[in-house]
């Protein structure tokens, strides 16, 4: 069980993108001592228990722009298909230009 403030720092293994390592620290300090090396890192504050979940606040280090960005990015249907017809439309257009 961690107490409410407990900092969290994870990464995502550069080797296999399908694990997740996490640490804890008691202070932001010693959180970020530990990133040196480490890509994809975030670095998350425990701000509340209940029974075994834990909520986390998002902190502003590392790629947490990134995560955010493509958290909405997902969510946000009409950006998504319009970005993939974009990508289509693009290809079809290269593909039209070299048959020429």
């Amino acid at each position: 069980m961690y107490s409410i403030g407990t900092i969290k720092l994870t990464w995502i293994d550069s080797n296999n993108n399908r694990v997740l390592h996490s640490n804890m620290f008691n202070s932001i300090e010693d959180a970020l001592k530990e990133t040196t090396g480490k890509k994809n890192w975030l670095i998350f504050k425990l701000k509340e228990v209940k029974n075994n979940n834990y909520s986390w606040d998002l902190l502003p280090y590392g790629a947490y722009k990134s995560y955010q960005f493509g958290m909405s990015f997902i969510d946000n249907k009409i950006l998504l298909f319009t970005s993939f017809a974009l990508v289509g439309f693009g290809i079809y257009s290269i593909i039209k230009m070299i048959r020429k």
